[in-house]
């Protein structure tokens, strides 16, 4: 999830800028292909990562995926709002749901505003 949020935010806004002070991650390895992405988002309190473990192979609610998607970018409005936005896009109730690659993907395409942007010059 940390990759996708950061690769849809250097779609959007450009590649971010290389996270000024590194954060401490115990269970992630500098060289993991997620990593980049990891540092972002726990820098810029998309997600957390308590007690310095970022947890990859966690699974997260739809509740915690529409907080990350609101402070990842900027134009969304409200954790409520983005929660009341997929249970009127779904025809089922979304919210206890797993998040699967195949639900994200539905979500970022019903979010966000695809098409030549800023950062793409």
């Amino acid at each position: 999830i940390a990759a996708l949020l950061y690769r849809t935010s250097a779609y959007l806004y450009g590649t971010p800028d290389p996270v000024e002070e590194e954060v401490e991650l115990s269970d992630a390895d500098a060289d993991s292909w997620y990593w980049t992405s990891a540092q972002w988002a726990v820098a810029n309190e998309v997600m957390s990562a308590p007690g310095g473990r970022f947890d990859s192979q966690a699974s997260v609610t739809m509740v915690e995926m529409a907080a990350m998607l609101v402070a990842a970018f900027d134009f969304l409005p409200s954790t409520d709002a983005i929660l009341g936005f997929l249970q009127r896009s779904f025809p089922v109730d979304v919210s206890g749901l797993p998040l699967t690659r195949a639900l994200m993907a539905s979500i970022l395409v019903s979010l966000i505003p695809w098409g030549p942007t800023p950062a793409m010059g």
